[in-house]
């Protein structure tokens, strides 16, 4: 297990037996921070140098170099995409769809932000209707628009066309072809052809994010507590849960009532039996290249699927930094020798891939991370230390 604490939190905040004002320092640093991109191996493929970036979808991506400037869209050699011709007065180009085919274009209405869908020609496919046009990456590129005052939302294809002429109260995104919808306080599933696969007949109608299994299993509220569906919205796995997360690799993390009434957390197979339990109050959301995430006495290690430590808790940083833990994604997860600002990642056996010189990191996707860090110039300089550190660990 190879430990970076004091060399590097102290580089890091720019810290010395000299310096004058510590915080200050501190600031100056952060000031500095930019988005960049990275590959598997920690090449910056493109340098650290957006205020405000997004992750690739499609390969192309939006950034800003400063935060008042308009969007720009690049491709993953950094070069600007072409963006349509806009004679919409006073309107700006603000997100793309996943095929390029239609654009998303923002301008003020009645002292509001409201939203329209363009063709590439720069043609309205819509009015500016919509206070939010959230583009999404699925294996069916269906992105969720909302009408302001919660008056629903909708469904747009990859090209900017309404999947049908349905609106809903809610509007989830699509994992393998099922998105989940509520109406009227009831929880269905729509399919990616615009028609309902499931009917309206579930109770869940807060949590929209979910993830259908290898097995195809669903978790769904039936009347109070969750059980697992299959796509025809047959249950598969009784109700017989407080809090159902989805299937990963073949398990699901859960909460159950015990027999005194205090609610206990496990994970469970695809036969709905319990492998192990989770003594731990912070977790990562699921199974991922064979593990899950645990928090003990403020420090993050993982499991592996028989609920035995696989790495022991010695990160401090990592995940999200409020509930869930890190994840491994691609086969990497992001990690850190401090609560805050240093990130790195390792691989399933404990050992950084990628040093922990990162302040921000996010999951893979198609072989790249979006990450903040300093720029090249001064993150040389500033962990020249941590840099050979590490290689002489690896030795």
């Amino acid at each position: 297990m190879h430990k970076f604490v004091l060399i590097p939190v102290l580089l890091f905040f720019g810290l010395n037996a000299a310096a004058a004002d510590p915080l200050q320092d501190r600031l100056n640093l952060m000031e500095q921070m930019k988005y960049g991109y990275i590959d598997k191996t920690g090449t910056f493929i493109i340098e650290a140098q957006y205020e405000v970036a997004d992750h690739f979808i499609n390969g192309v991506a939006r950034v800003k170099r400063n935060k008042s400037d308009n969007w720009t869209f690049i491709d993953k050699t950094n070069t600007a995409v072409p963006h349509p011709t806009l004679a919409i007065k006073d309107a700006e180009i603000v997100d793309r769809f996943p095929s390029g085919d239609a654009w998303v274009v923002s301008k003020k209405v009645d002292k509001s932000t409201r939203y329209a869908v363009i063709d590439k020609q720069g043609q309205l496919l819509t009015q500016f209707d919509f206070y939010e046009i959230k583009i999404v990456q699925s294996e069916s590129d269906i992105s969720i628009a909302k009408y302001p005052d919660r008056k629903g939302c909708v469904y747009f294809d990859a090209q900017g066309r309404r999947i049908n002429d349905q609106s809903y109260d809610k509007c989830g995104e699509f994992n393998r072809g099922l998105a989940k919808v509520v109406r009227q306080n009831k929880a269905g599933f729509l399919g990616s052809d615009g028609a309902m696969a499931i009917p309206f007949n579930f109770d869940d109608k807060y949590g929209l994010s979910f993830s259908i299994g290898e097995q195809g299993l669903i978790p769904a509220k039936i009347g109070k507590e969750y059980g697992y569906i299959d796509r025809t919205g047959k249950t598969v796995i009784p109700p017989k849960f407080s809090a159902a997360g989805s299937f990963s690799e073949g398990f699901a993390r859960i909460a159950y009532r015990n027999e005194s009434g205090k609610e206990q957390r496990a994970v469970i197979d695809q036969s709905g039996q319990i492998v192990f339990q989770l003594s731990y109050r912070k977790t990562g959301t699921g199974i991922h290249s064979g593990l899950i995430s645990f928090q003990e006495n403020g420090k993050w290690g993982f499991l592996d699927k028989a609920g035995n430590i696989a790495i022991p808790p010695t990160f401090p940083g990592g995940g999200s930094g409020t509930y869930f833990g890190p994840d491994f994604s691609e086969g990497l997860a992001d990690v850190g020798p401090a609560k805050e600002y240093l990130r790195g990642y390792i691989d399933a056996n404990g050992r950084y891939v990628i040093p922990p010189i990162l302040n921000d990191a996010s999951p893979f996707k198609d072989g790249v991370a979006r990450v903040m860090a300093l720029p090249k110039a001064i993150r040389e300089k500033e962990y020249v230390q941590i840099i050979a550190n590490w290689k002489n660990q690896q030795q």
